[in-house]
């Protein structure tokens, strides 16, 4: 973990129920090879790694929060 970068919040509906989800976001890090698990139990069906270059196409089709988040880290 290197810097902290800011806090999100957002509502989301599980098994009926609305949630309240605030997430802290960090740059980090990564060296080598990892597969990434998609986090399914939040209707997550993918996750990649991006490059720098590749992240413009994907702010086409993402939540407000996320591209905050991308702003704070300078990438957006």
């Amino acid at each position: 973990m290197e810097n902290f970068l800011c806090t999100t919040y957002h509502t989301y509906r599980m098994a009926g129920e609305i949630c309240f989800k605030h997430t802290h976001w960090y740059t980090l890090r990564h060296c080598g090879e990892t597969h990434l698990l998609p986090q399914t139990e939040e209707d997550i069906t993918d996750a990649q790694w991006l490059n720098k270059e590749q992240i413009a196409e994907a702010i086409k089709n993402t939540y407000p929060s996320i591209i905050e988040v991308l702003q704070e880290a300078q990438l957006a």
